[in-house]
């Protein structure tokens, strides 16, 4: 392997008096902490590098050298999330690509996409997909050991779950604590019976 540096080098922007108005003129991605990642390499960040150049030059610096390093952490996130699914959950034909919104400031986003690739399934923060990559980790590692991919709607990472589904597990929850708590009633009224019973036998 081999550690990649990549420099995107960006316009600058000028006053009217010539003078720089702080705006990314060389931002320089640092080398990267995997040296098996390479950016070059990366299908995630292939696919936005030429908007991610446009999008830094019209940011201040330090804007742009953030959302960069951003973005190339959710490109690194995005290909070991394909892996991952690839590897033991090819049956969803799911596939993450990182976006950049058109907002100012743009914010980055890691998409699940619909079979085909062209609509969103679900969109993630890069936190939101932090958490979720590391339960993808997890399953994986489950995979290798068992060959076991089934899991709980509520505990896969590949489900986006709609809080109607969270509030009728709670509800299911609820209602059989509520009924063990009923039977266990039962059973300490029926022991409480059976011990004043002997003890009127004895007496």
């Amino acid at each position: 392997g081999r550690a990649v540096q990549l420099r995107l080098a960006v316009p600058l922007m000028h006053s009217k008096d010539g003078d720089s108005q702080g705006h990314a003129a060389s931002l320089v991605l640092q080398d990267l902490e995997d040296e098996v990642f390479g950016i070059e390499d990366s299908p995630s960040w292939t696919s936005l590098q030429d908007y991610l150049v446009h999008v830094v030059q019209h940011m201040p610096n330090e804007q742009a050298r953030a959302l960069c390093e951003l973005v190339r952490r959710a490109a690194r996130m995005c290909d070991e999330a394909n892996e991952l699914t690839a590897a033991c959950r090819p049956e969803l034909t799911a596939k993450f690509e990182v976006r950049l919104t058109s907002g100012t400031p743009a914010s980055v986003l890691l998409c699940m996409m619909k079979p085909g690739g062209h609509e969103p399934r679900t969109n993630w923060t890069v936190n939101q997909m932090s958490e979720r990559l590391e339960r993808m980790r997890e399953a994986y590692q489950v995979y290798v050991r068992t060959r076991y991919t089934d899991l709980d709607p509520l505990d896969d990472p590949w489900v986006e779950v709609h809080p109607g589904d969270v509030w009728a597990r709670v509800r299911d929850l609820e209602v059989r604590l509520e009924n063990a708590c009923m039977e266990n009633n039962v059973l300490e009224t029926k022991n409480a019976g059976a011990v004043a019973r002997a003890i009127m036998i004895w007496t």
